[in-house]
Formats: C-alpha cells, structure tokens, sequence
C-alpha cells in the first residue's frame, strides 16, 4: 500500500512539473474573453472584425490575464493553423500613458512626489499612410512585412508581422472596430 501511494505522489508531482514547464506565457482566448477585456480597458480596445478563420488569437499582455483589474495595455498575437506567429497588435491609451515621477525635497526636509502625464510621441520614421483617415507610419522589415501604427479615438494601435505584406496589414487594420 505505501509504494501504491508513493507512485501515486511521483505521477502526480512529474505531471503538475511537466504542466508549469508546458504552459507559454499566453492564453488562449474567446469572443467572450476578449469582450470582458473591451469592458476594463482605459482605452478605445479595437479589434479586426476579418482574419482567416483558421488563425487563433492569444493574449501576450496582460499575463497572466486578470479581469477584475482595469488594463492599460494589451498585446494580441495570432497564429496560424500551423501554430506561425503571424501578427502582433498592441494598443494602449496614447494620451497621458508615460508618467514621470518627480520628488522634491522642501525647505523643511519632506519629500514631495508628484506624478506628471508626459505627452506621448510616437516614431514618425516610415512611410505616411492613412488608416480609417488617421495617419499612420509603415517601416518595412526584410523580405516584407513591418510595422504599422496609427492613433485611432486616443488609442495607439501597433501591428507588426515578419509573414504579411504591407497591403495585408492593411486590409485587417481597415476592419478594426
């Protein structure tokens, strides 16, 4: 009975080590997930109303994903059948996202901290481009593919893709909603 129990702990440590050790540092997400999501954003969350239906979608960032808490930032990859990194969006508010701290000392020995919103300035190397009528940059990567960014509703949106030309790129960022 005492090596049917010690055999038992071994197999069940061995699996819960091989899950921590198998897990990515992604989740795999849902229509339901993603409008949770949409709901805590503090920004405009678009996403592309047209990929290829074979593609899955994960959630980079956050993680781990945590629904009671506002999120100021989220970065999306999708993958096709084949499990290929195709695209990565990331989006986050595009006003008042970098903070600076400043502390002070006064005359009488207090520090003082105070936290100051810094305009945020986007890369504008690349080429211009309109997306939904909002300027954007485009900066090729080799053989193709690149980054693609435009600010839409005070949102930044970025999409990059080693895979997608530029013209795809497009035509998924049009049919963000």
């Amino acid at each position: 009975m005492k090596l049917k129990n010690i055999l038992t702990f071994v197999l069940t440590l061995g699996i819960s080590v091989s899950n921590v050790y198998a897990n990515p540092k992604y989740q795999k997400t849902d229509s339901e997930t993603l409008k949770k999501i949409k709901e805590i954003t503090t920004f405009k969350l678009l996403l592309p109303a047209k990929i290829p239906s074979n593609w899955t979608l994960e959630i980079k960032y956050p993680y781990p994903l945590e629904i009671t808490k506002p999120i100021t930032k989220v970065r999306l990859h999708y993958f096709d059948k084949d499990e290929s990194y195709m695209l990565g969006i990331e989006q986050f508010k595009a006003s008042g996202y970098v903070t600076k701290e400043e502390i002070r000392i006064d005359p009488t020995g207090n520090q003082i901290h105070q936290l100051t919103a810094e305009k945020f300035l986007p890369d504008l190397s690349g080429e211009i481009l309109y997306v939904n009528g909002h300027q954007g940059r485009f900066m090729p990567t080799q053989p193709k593919g690149g980054d693609l960014w435009w600010i839409e509703n005070d949102t930044f949106i970025r999409m990059n893709s080693l895979i997608l030309t530029k013209e795809e790129m497009l035509k998924i960022a049009i049919v963000m909603k």
